[in-house]
């Protein structure tokens, strides 16, 4: 690989990343937020995983009726002077592993192609798409980084255990390093694959508000009487079969409105659309938006709001149902709750412990998480409390886990002025990342 410059927020010759995210960039959340930090540092290309172009399309419109398609085609769009986006398209649906494949090659083509009229080349590659392979003869380190349980949630993804396993393995064997979103997925992947020695844990972030509201006070709204007033506990997320619906429904049942922000998600069973339907019909239940919304700057609408609405709230709720999958995940929107400024009630999950806070209450059945929400909810703004949380939330940013990223692919050689050694968060003297050995 060739020599890397010191990397800086201001350095004008930084390296090149190619980021295989998982899902388009208005849905993946958190694989964009990463990408967003990353491209502090370094020049982010950004992947999608490949789209079917349907003949109803723009582009096949364009084309015209009678002319034939062609079987792949991609775009590559300069967002910001470090941030390009590449897309994709393929003629025929990659349902099967021979499709797959020649999706595969497609993406391949597109980055080369890429880097070329980009006039770049690669020095490090991260793949966080649970189908996805490493891009064949593009160079640089390789970063595997596994944001989920993706096998045991791949029929919920409409996607194939075994083809995720497959997948599992082969970018296992190839990539330079492995990391996992919590130690308790890092632990599981040992189960999933023997190809590889240690798992590195890279916790997800958040992204600290830019507004200055006050927590408790009223922030800007768009109709009458504030949302303080009205909505004194707020649910961020998306509303899937690994919410609580137990939690939420006692919560409603003390009268205390709450503000929904979120996503109904498209692959909710029909027991969880119930349940869903059932809270939104409740008369001191809000939804006030998508979270995936697109807005003009081509990022997810309630992103900007959702801090607004966090800022006028009392208290953030965080109801996980407690299976196979929610073990492995890191509670993402515990980290914007407090990065807001708002103490958090939550279910209890592995990571939830890990971040070992006063300002985050565990409850174990909806009267215990009824009675915190309710307790929070009424008690006085402290702002020596808001600034503790804020404080807290700072050393989980996006920005502190791109260096960590960076770190583990031996691509941060000087840290900016201030920064700290984000091997792990709560203890900042250590060097390295947390990892799980596998002991043979």
């Amino acid at each position: 690989m060739k020599s890397l410059p010191t990397l800086s927020r201001t350095n004008s010759t930084a390296p090149t990343l190619i980021f295989m995210a998982g899902a388009p960039m208005e849905s993946a959340t958190d694989d964009a937020a990463l990408a967003e930090a990353l491209a502090e540092f370094a020049h982010v290309v950004w992947v999608e995983p490949t789209s079917w172009d349907t003949p109803g399309s723009a582009a096949g419109s364009e084309r015209g009726p009678r002319r034939r398609r062609r079987t792949t085609r991609s775009e590559l769009v300069r967002m910001s002077p470090r941030f390009s986006r590449i897309r994709t398209f393929v003629g025929t649906r990659p349902r099967s592993a021979l499709t797959r494949a020649l999706a595969r090659r497609a993406t391949d083509r597109a980055i080369a192609s890429a880097l070329t009229e980009l006039g770049t080349t690669s020095d490090a590659v991260v793949l966080t798409d649970p189908v996805g392979r490493f891009p064949v003869d593009v160079g640089g380190h390789r970063l595997l980084y596994v944001t989920d349980d993706w096998v045991s949630s791949a029929p919920s993804r409409g996607l194939s255990r075994r083809a995720v396993l497959r997948s599992i393995e082969v970018n296992c064997s190839r990539a330079d390093t492995v990391a996992a979103v919590s130690q308790t997925l890092a632990l599981r992947l040992h189960l999933y694959s023997k190809t590889f020695d240690a798992v590195r844990v890279v916790h997800a972030g958040c992204t600290l508000p830019e507004t200055d509201f006050e927590t408790g006070t009223d922030a800007p709204s768009s109709g009458s009487g504030s949302p303080r007033h009205t909505c004194p506990a707020v649910f961020v997320g998306d509303l899937d079969d690994s919410i609580d619906y137990d939690m939420l429904d006692a919560v409603a049942a003390t009268s205390l409105n709450i503000a929904v922000i979120g996503d109904r998600s498209p692959r909710l069973s029909s027991a969880g659309s119930a349940r869903v339907d059932a809270l939104l019909s409740r008369p001191n239940v809000q939804l006030l938006g998508s979270r995936t919304g697109a807005s003009t700057d081509g990022h997810p609408a309630a992103k900007h709001e959702a801090a607004t609405y966090m800022a006028a709230a009392a208290v953030g709720l965080a109801p996980h149902t407690l299976d196979a999958g929610t073990r492995a995940r890191f509670p993402t929107h515990t980290l914007d709750y407090l990065a807001a400024g708002l103490p958090v009630v939550t279910t209890e999950l592995p990571s939830t412990r890990w971040l070992d806070s006063e300002h985050v209450t565990i409850a174990h059945t909806p009267d215990e998480f009824a009675a915190a929400v309710s307790a929070l909810a009424r008690a006085t703004a402290d702002p020596e409390a808001v600034a503790s949380r804020r404080e807290l939330a700072s050393l989980h940013t996006w920005s502190a886990r791109a260096t960590l990223v960076l770190r583990l692919m031996s691509m941060y050689r000087e840290a900016p002025a201030g920064a700290t050694d984000f091997g792990d968060t709560r203890h900042p003297g250590r060097s390295r990342a947390p990892h799980v050995d596998r002991r043979r």
